[in-house]
């Protein structure tokens, strides 16, 4: 589209390009099993792009909770990256969140799908397979692997002399 039309005697320039966004999105399963530690998500920001929504989430009895600990290179103080429960209850409410957010998405977590009452089921695990390969969601174990994923430090070019 046409949106700067004084610019074409100067640059020809006239057109406008959206500019991606960079970054991506990782959810963290912060159940009994797995935790979010400050000093790692530290080192996970400072690893990925620009612009990394990272949330974190956990349940207990029949409530769950979802929190967006860190953006770009802010994160939530330390106290606040604790959830307060300790049951995987919402991981398929917490999946369909993630689909709707920025690609690239990548979700943290040891693979226990469970729901209410913290009880696996084989249809809930089925419908969050689904919707990770629809969504391409990529699931690791651990933040370092996430930042892996995300991560900004590419290698050096061949061409680049070393001394």
């Amino acid at each position: 589209m046409v949106r700067y039309l004084h610019r074409w005697l100067m640059d020809g320039a006239v057109f406008r390009r959206r500019a991606r966004k960079r970054g991506g999105t990782i959810l963290v399963d912060g159940t009994g099993s797995m935790s979010l530690e400050a000093d790692a998500l530290d080192r996970l920001l400072l690893a990925t792009l620009p612009g990394t929504r990272v949330a974190v989430y956990s349940g207990s009895e029949d409530r769950g909770t979802l929190r967006i600990v860190a953006e770009g290179s802010r994160r939530a103080a330390a106290e606040h990256l604790k959830t307060p429960g300790r049951d995987n209850i919402v991981d398929l409410p917490a999946l369909e969140w993630l689909a709707r957010q920025p690609q690239p998405r990548v979700w943290v977590t040891d693979g226990g799908v469970t729901g209410i009452g913290d009880r696996p089921s084989s249809v809930l695990s089925a419908r969050c397979g689904a919707l990770r390969r629809r969504a391409r969601i990529q699931r690791v174990a651990k933040l370092d692997q996430a930042a892996a994923l995300l991560g900004t430090r590419a290698a050096a070019p061949a061409w680049v002399c070393r001394s």
